[in-house]
């Protein structure tokens, strides 16, 4: 079962200045593809495999990398976590809501 996912350092330049981002995603397209705008330049330095762990919130499941990078549904990169770890994100769903109707 995957322990680490693949994320992308990632330079979002816009009218203030370049700001770095890390974005989990299976290719450097899927990140630029979905976050170039007209008025914001997007641009993949480099990527690297980095463990993640499930995490289980109040009332929701959660990713997070280390103690600076967490991810949760409505965010960039949440689905394709979801899909690289979906036997555990399931599990966790399970954990938090019991056998209830899971729906993610």
């Amino acid at each position: 079962m995957a322990e680490k996912a693949l994320f992308h350092k990632t330079i979002i330049t816009t009218g203030y200045g370049p700001k770095t981002y890390y974005f989990p995603a299976q290719r450097q397209d899927d990140v630029i593809n979905a976050l170039q705008t007209s008025s914001d330049k997007v641009v993949v330095e480099k990527s690297k495999w980095l463990p993640v762990q499930i995490e289980i919130g109040s009332s929701y499941v959660y990713f997070s990398v280390g103690n600076d990078l967490f991810f949760e549904k409505g965010d960039f990169g949440f689905d394709y976590l979801v899909n690289q770890f979906k036997p555990l994100y399931q599990r966790a769903l399970i954990e938090l809501h019991g056998n209830e109707n899971i729906t993610s």
